[in-house]
């Protein structure tokens, strides 16, 4: 996922160096299927399957692996650039036969370079055989139709870090906190579709309860123009004098990981979405839309209604708790345009129309 090694340098150096992984998983040309490459990648190494045909047609398959160098793009410099032989492989051990180590055909196809995108994880360009082409990771979420892929990708369950950034130490006690979404439903009723669920009562439950649903429900939309995905949980309902409180999140997501930013605002005219500070989050899919759609099937399915807490909780109010009162300072607006791309204040109205969705 594309991040930052550590935050403060980055911003007091314009944003001039990302920590960069592209994504592993299996890779092809959409355009010319039938052919693909698996591709591994761990710290800086890469290593790479392709399975192809020769010249007559019969199947073959390479190897190649080796370290990732770097390149500069817009400022920032990534480990985003493979260059490689391909190694062959004959006369070797057939399914159910017995075992012999096969003959290695060392640069028998030829040298290989990938340079991957350093703006998405999912795609890059391949050169190899006397050809360049664009190759991408393979997405199961492709199967739903262009339109529609980007909402279903979200159903699921997402393990959140929230980074509790601090200008100049302004924030006294451990940054990082933890948070637990849950997309389990798809409302085809707005425009855009909206993709809803809840803050899980704990990490193992993997589904809404009537509890997270009444105290900690969520609902997002993606932004097919800018390629964003938006959401906002509810942090803590409105009791007497307090108003609710709601955290949005402006994501930028991959297959199955995002980064971007969180915001907390109130739900009365005393703050309102867009006004900040942001907060830099990352998550990753912790279970997949079956686990969630089949109310937690598998190892989570515990006796879990006797053993969570059904006291609401607020994760803000804990947060201000142990500093003093307030937030930290956080990111501007302007900050997070220049650090993601990504245009909060674009989001205002349609984060009141996610907001107008919720406790219903």
């Amino acid at each position: 996922m594309k991040r930052v090694a550590a935050l403060a340098f980055v911003l007091a150096s314009a944003f001039d160096a990302q920590a960069y992984t592209p994504s592993s998983g299996f890779w092809f040309n959409s355009s010319e299927s039938g052919t693909g490459i698996a591709i591994e990648i761990e710290d800086k190494t890469l290593f790479m399957a392709a399975y192809v045909f020769d010249a007559q047609g019969r199947t073959t398959w390479f190897t190649s692996a080796g370290n990732l160098t770097t390149s500069a793009s817009g400022g920032a410099t990534y480990y985003n650039v493979y260059n490689g032989s391909l190694t062959g492989f004959a006369n070797g051990q057939s399914i159910g036969g017995p075992y012999y180590f096969p003959q290695i055909l060392t640069n028998a196809g030829g040298p290989v370079q990938i340079v991957f995108n350093p703006n998405d994880e999912s795609r890059a360009t391949l050169t190899w055989g006397g050809r360049t082409l664009p190759i991408e990771r393979l997405d199961y979420y492709a199967g739903f139709g262009e339109a529609d892929k980007e909402i279903q990708r979200m159903i699921g369950e997402w393990s959140v870090v929230v980074d509790l950034y601090a200008r100049g130490g302004d924030y006294a006690v451990y940054p990082y906190y933890g948070d637990v979404l849950i997309f389990d439903l798809i409302n085809r009723t707005p425009t855009p579709d909206f993709f809803e669920g809840c803050r899980a009562d704990t990490s193992l439950i993997g589904r809404c309860t009537n509890t997270a649903l009444t105290y900690h429900d969520a609902a997002g939309y993606y932004d097919a123009t800018r390629d964003e995905h938006v959401a906002i949980v509810t942090d803590a309902v409105a009791s007497g004098n307090s108003p609710a409180l709601y955290w949005a999140y402006y994501l930028d997501v991959n297959v199955s990981d995002f980064e971007g930013v969180v915001e907390l605002y109130f739900g009365n005219d005393s703050s309102s979405p867009g006004n900040g500070p942001y907060y830099p989050v990352r998550g990753y899919r912790s279970g997949s839309r079956s686990f969630v759609l089949d109310n937690g099937a598998g190892p989570a399915l515990a006796a879990d209604d006797a053993k969570r807490s059904v006291e609401p909780r607020s994760l803000a109010k804990q947060i201000m708790a142990e500093n003093g009162g307030v937030m930290p300072k956080g990111l501007s607006a302007e900050e997070v345009q220049a650090r993601y791309g990504i245009d909060v204040k674009a989001h205002v109205a349609k984060i009141r129309e996610l907001q107008a969705s919720l406790g219903k």
